[in-house]
């Protein structure tokens, strides 16, 4: 009967050691999708970072931008002025 018992426990052994093999081989597989979609937040991540870094930059150059067009519109102004007086042909 030991015999019969023997086998018996090695069967019982094997399908436990079956049973762990799917169950690691499904972890496996979350895991794998896990850090599929991981990847993808990464990338998404970085392109509005990327998008915010152009955002701030507008926002800091935009003053500049006002002024500068500013500047370019009173010498603009001032000339044709000059012009309509004759000051300047």
């Amino acid at each position: 009967m030991s015999g019969a018992t023997a086998e018996f426990d090695l069967q019982e052994q094997l399908a436990r050691i079956k049973h762990t093999q799917t169950l690691i081989d499904l972890h496996v597989e979350e895991t794998r999708k896990y850090i599929s979609e991981a990847r993808k937040l990464d990338a998404e991540q970085a392109k509005f970072n990327a998008e915010q870094a152009k955002l701030n930059r507008d926002r800091v150059l935009a003053p500049w931008l006002v002024i500068g067009g500013g500047i370019g519109g009173i010498t603009t102004m001032v000339a044709l002025l000059l012009r309509a007086f004759n000051v300047i042909h």
